[in-house]
C-alpha cells in the first residue's frame, strides 16, 4: 500500500494546485486532461489505469477548433465514452471501462476529420480499500480479506475508499459506493453527517468513543467489496 506520507503530500497539493496530469496526444493536436476520477486515486493521470466498471471524466482542449467535436473509441470493448456537458473548449467527456485491457480515444472534427487520439489502459481490481487521509494514529493491517484499522477516539478521522489493484499500482475511477446491512449503524451515522468529506466522493469522515465497528462497503453493482474493522482505542498522548 502507498505510504500514508506520499498521500498526505499529494493531498497538500491538491489543496493547492490539483494533481490531475495533462496528457497530450498522439499527434500533438490535442490535450487529454482526466478530472473526477474517484479520490482514492489523488489525482488523475494517463498513466494509471482506470478500474472496471469506474468512470472518469476528460476535458479535451486544442488550439484546433473543437465546435462540434466527436470522441469516440477504438474498441467499444473495453471502455464507452459518452458526453457530459459544454466546457469553453466543446464537450467534457465521461470514460468508463468495461473491460480489462488498452484501447485509444479518438477526437474527431465536425466533418469526421481525426483531431487526435491517446491510448488508454483498463484494469480490474482486487477489492476495495481504504487510505489514511488527514488522520492520526492509523495502524493498518490486512488479513483474511480484511483490513483493521487502529484510530483514537473521540477524535476525527478521514479515509479515502477506493479500489485497490495492487502494491505498486493506483487505479482510478469513480465508484458509487453502498452499505452492507452489517455496517455498525454508529459508523453509517457518522459518515452520513459529514459535509465536507463525501461517501459520494469517496470519502469517509468519523469521530467514535471506544469501541469496535465493522465497515462493509461494496461498489453498487457489487462488483468489488471492502470489509473492515475500525477498531477505536484510547488516544495515545
Amino acid at each position: 500500500m502507498f505510504s500514508t506520507l506520499i498521500r498526505l503530500t499529494c493531498v497538500a497539493s491538491l489543496a493547492l494546485t490539483g494533481c490531475d496530469i495533462q496528457s497530450r496526444g498522439e499527434a500533438g493536436n490535442a490535450d487529454f486532461t482526466p478530472r473526477d476520477c474517484g479520490a482514492y486515486a489523488l489525482g488523475c493521470s494517463f498513466n494509471q489505469p482506470i478500474v472496471v466498471g469506474g468512470t472518469v471524466e476528460v476535458e479535451i482542449s486544442s488550439l484546433v477548433d473543437l465546435t462540434g467535436h466527436e470522441v469516440t473509441v477504438m474498441d467499444p470493448t473495453i471502455a464507452a465514452v459518452d458526453p457530459l456537458f459544454q466546457s469553453a473548449g466543446g464537450k467534457n467527456w465521461q470514460i468508463t471501462a468495461l473491460s480489462a485491457g488498452s484501447t485509444k480515444l479518438v477526437v474527431v472534427d465536425a466533418d469526421g476529420f481525426e483531431i487526435d487520439r491517446l491510448t488508454i489502459d483498463t484494469t480490474d481490481a482486487v477489492r476495495l480499500s481504504l487510505a489514511p487521509f488527514l488522520t492520526t494514529a492509523a495502524v493498518y493491517d490486512f488479513e483474511d480479506g480484511v483490513e483493521r484499522w487502529e484510530v483514537s477516539a473521540d477524535e476525527p478521522h478521514s479515509f479515502l475508499v477506493g479500489p485497490f489493484v495492487s502494491d505498486d499500482t493506483l487505479g482510478m475511477g469513480r465508484f458509487t459506493y453502498a452499505f452492507a446491512s452489517a455496517t455498525s449503524p454508529e459508523l453509517i451515522d457518522q459518515i452520513a453527517l459529514s459535509e465536507d468529506c463525501l461517501l459520494s466522493e469517496g470519502c469517509l469522515n468519523f469521530t467514535l468513543p471506544l469501541g469496535t465497528y465493522d465497515l462493509i462497503l461494496s461498489t453498487e453493482d457489487g462488483t468489488l467489496t471492502l470489509d473492515a474493522v475500525i477498531e477505536v482505542v484510547e488516544p495515545t498522548r
